[in-house]
């Protein structure tokens, strides 16, 4: 069982210390942690919820802590928000959108001094390893530990919807599919819309294949289908360009035995 810091803080590890920090909410008197990150730069984690969210002038991030045991080598607190595709890659390999952090960027890694209540931590620049948060280089970042009214935390499901990391237009792109095709010029290659069955056209031969597009993310699968049994020849995470353009992000599989040199695009086209 945690025990709450503020009752039990003699002779702790530096490892017992960072985890009771941001997991104990010490019997409720705590359910937030603020940061003061310097220069209108905001950030607060929900404590109970394990997440938090960052926001600056170009945008608004969702972020998890993450830490490796100083007795394992570690002992830096660190930052992880999700992107895009971090939240891809939680839905198509993990089916839980909350995987995305795990997968996500790293923007902040810094080693903590507490306070004697450790309810504040603090992180001089000296101690600061990755810090694309705070854009002042002289600032020591602190985090303090709060309550704030429970109305005021927003559920972890309830904020990873509201960032809407799937827009619109992805959804346009798999509707209306009668009389269409979905076309890669790069790649030679052709899909009816409607029954995801088209031909592949390379060293002279027509290879049937089957394409699968992920219904929740841009994600898309292509299979040879000539044989006894289906062949994966593609798969790639996308950028959606708009409702009848998807870009593939680095896409994988012997349709393209090199990274090609230009983008790889699948259009829709009647």
């Amino acid at each position: 069982m945690v025990s709450c810091s503020l009752l039990s803080s003699c002779e702790k590890s530096y490892d017992d210390k960072m985890y009771d920090f941001y997991v104990d909410d010490c019997d409720g008197r705590f359910n937030v942690i603020e940061f003061d990150l310097g220069n209108n730069q905001d950030a607060i984690y929900y404590i109970t919820e394990n997440y938090g969210v960052w926001s600056n002038e170009s945008g608004v991030y969702l972020f998890k802590f993450d830490y490796v045991p100083r007795t394992q080598g570690g002992g830096q607190l660190m930052i992880n928000i999700v992107t895009d595709l971090s939240y891809y890659r939680s839905i198509v390999e993990c089916d839980d959108a909350s995987a995305g952090f795990y997968y996500g960027e790293l923007v902040f890694s810094g080693r903590c001094k507490f306070s004697d209540g450790e309810t504040i931590a603090n992180i001089s620049p000296d101690n600061l390893y990755v810090n694309k948060m705070s854009i002042e280089p002289s600032h020591t970042v602190t985090l303090t530990k709060k309550r704030i009214p429970n109305e005021e935390i927003i559920p972890i499901d309830v904020a990873l919807d509201d960032m809407n990391y799937v827009s619109d237009d992805y959804f346009m792109f798999l509707s209306d599919q009668i009389d269409v095709r979905f076309v890669c010029e790069l790649a030679n290659l052709w899909i009816d819309a409607a029954t995801k069955t088209g031909e592949w056209n390379t060293n002279s031969s027509i290879i049937p294949v089957r394409m699968k597009l992920n219904e929740k993310v841009p994600y898309v699968e292509i299979y040879d289908i000539s044989g006894s049994s289906e062949k994966l020849i593609l798969k790639s995470y996308a950028n959606v360009v708009d409702d009848s353009t998807i870009e593939l992000v680095s896409p994988e599989g012997e349709i393209f035995y090199t990274a090609p040199s230009t983008p790889v695009t699948i259009t829709k086209t009647k």
